[in-house]
């Protein structure tokens, strides 16, 4: 079974403002699930997302 967060669980865990969220959802660099009106992001998709911005030095 997949694991999915809220908006503000990301939020909380990578410390954006939920607002900063929406605006990574709405640019298309974060992937969701929408169910009707609610937005859940897979833990897959934010693993997913954490890859491609992460610096190698």
């Amino acid at each position: 079974m997949n694991t999915f967060y809220r908006t503000h669980e990301v939020g909380r865990i990578l410390k954006l403002s939920e607002s900063s969220i929406y605006r990574l959802i709405h640019s298309g660099e974060l992937q969701v699930i929408r169910i009707g009106r609610t937005i859940r992001i897979r833990a897959e998709d934010l693993e997913a997302f954490l890859r491609r911005k992460t610096v190698r030095s």
